[in-house]
């Protein structure tokens, strides 16, 4: 499954945050089961969102609780075109629009 998660750093941890960011090596940053499809960032505001993969809801949640004493996080499942497409016109079917 593919998650969105989005974050936003409290003003108080702002540098907490850019440290730890900036200490770390990315590609090691996920755990084993949570997969990085990609991530942006908004360092004006403080926040962004990364798209990640997994199939293992706690390893998600393990790497969430890394950060979360520095910023706030949301995870959200969500899914690519074609598979909305198709949940679309099943709704479309059952609601006889």
């Amino acid at each position: 499954m593919k998650f969105m998660l989005t974050y936003a750093f409290t003003t108080d941890n702002w540098v907490a945050g850019l440290k730890r960011f900036t200490s770390g090596d990315p590609t090691q940053e996920f755990p084993e089961g949570v997969t990085m499809i990609g991530r942006w960032h908004d360092v004006a505001s403080r926040s962004g969102i990364a798209i990640v993969e997994s199939n293992s809801a706690e390893s998600l949640m393990n790497y969430a609780m890394k950060w979360n004493d520095i910023l706030d996080t949301t995870i959200t499942p969500v899914v690519e075109d074609a598979e909305a497409g198709q949940l679309a016109g099943e709704l479309i079917a059952e609601r006889g629009w």
